[in-house]
């Protein structure tokens, strides 16, 4: 009955969760864009993301998570996290495909993150312009036609 005492020592390499670019296709213009991040993403260990697994991060740039993003000119870019949608609210007038984002995703059990693409594209609808008739004018004074009231943007 001998015996020597050992240390046995395990490592292991962390591995981040994988984020997979977004993307949402065929939007009506004017409306709003609802995708969700974590149904194409996964943990670490392979298994799939979920909100309560993860934060999402709109603007790494900032510090601190967060939810929400401006886009100048564009709109804004809203996250739930107890759902994992991404909602982007396009300004009033903005009529085409917004900018890509990036977001950060982290696995809150290893801290650990992936960044993503999140692109979202509208089916443009070309401006209706319609024929102007105005009849009926006097000889020798102008004729005043609003030449935009019966046309239509998309």
């Amino acid at each position: 009955g001998l015996s020597d005492p050992a240390t046995v020592t395990i490592t292991y390499d962390e591995v981040p969760p994988v984020a997979t670019d977004d993307v949402d296709n065929g939007n009506v213009v004017g409306t709003d864009a609802v995708v969700n991040l974590l149904v194409n993403d996964l943990l670490s260990d392979g298994s799939p993301a979920t909100p309560g697994t993860t934060t999402v991060d709109l603007d790494p740039a900032t510090p601190g998570v967060q939810t929400t993003l401006t886009v100048p000119g564009e709109g804004v870019y809203t996250y739930d996290p107890a759902t994992g949608d991404l909602t982007f609210n396009p300004d009033a007038g903005f009529t085409t495909d917004p900018t890509p984002i990036t977001y950060i995703l982290t696995e809150t059990l290893t801290g650990l993150s992936d960044p993503a693409t999140v692109t979202i594209t509208y089916d443009e609808v070309a401006p209706v312009a319609t024929d102007d008739v105005d009849n009926g004018n006097v000889v020798g004074t102008d004729a005043v036609v609003n030449l935009l009231s019966n046309d239509l943007l998309s």
